[in-house]
């Protein structure tokens, strides 16, 4: 099986039907040239299972009330947790591996949070209402020597060629 492809693409687009839901499941995958399997995580869709990116460990995975719109909360190494993104529209489904690297920019242009380096950065998704992601974000910025927190709403648009966000602050968890 080469399911290992899947977590090449930024974007994958697989047949899922018209806004049907879908379903994050844990699963383990011995990737090429490893000599044990590790626990990964899947898109389950019908009786096939897409190998989602492999992460350090994973935290939590919350979803919205239909099921179209699924977090996986990871963390990669001992200073960086992140969120990779499933969004599904029509017969499409987009994977949005850590949102972080597209979010970051924007919280920061928009004054969301300090234009500064930051450490030990922590960004995760604790619930999702419809199309919007609840966030929280811990970080700690050496320049301005001190810890940086915010939450965050992420309103996602769904369309054909993939999604947007926009984002508002709201008061950190």
């Amino acid at each position: 099986m080469r399911i290992w492809i899947a977590c090449l693409y930024v974007l994958a687009t697989v047949e899922c039907g018209v806004a049907s839901p879908f379903e994050v499941t844990s699963g383990n995958f011995q990737p090429p040239g490893e000599s044990n399997p590790r626990p990964c995580k899947f898109i389950k869709l019908s009786s096939y299972l897409v190998l989602l990116p492999q992460r350090s460990s994973y935290l939590d995975v919350v979803h919205n009330a239909e099921s179209t719109i699924w977090a996986v909360n990871y963390h990669e190494t001992s200073n960086f947790d992140s969120v990779d993104l499933i969004v599904g529209y029509n017969e499409r489904l987009f994977i949005l591996p850590n949102i972080w690297s597209n979010l970051e920019e924007r919280f920061k242009a928009e004054r969301l949070l300090p234009n500064v380096p930051v450490d030990r950065c922590r960004l995760s998704v604790t619930s999702v209402q419809a199309d919007t992601l609840s966030c929280t974000f811990r970080g700690f910025s050496k320049q301005l020597g001190e810890e940086i927190t915010n939450g965050f709403e992420v309103t996602i648009k769904r369309g054909a060629q993939g999604v947007e966000f926009s984002v508002r602050s709201r008061r950190a968890e």
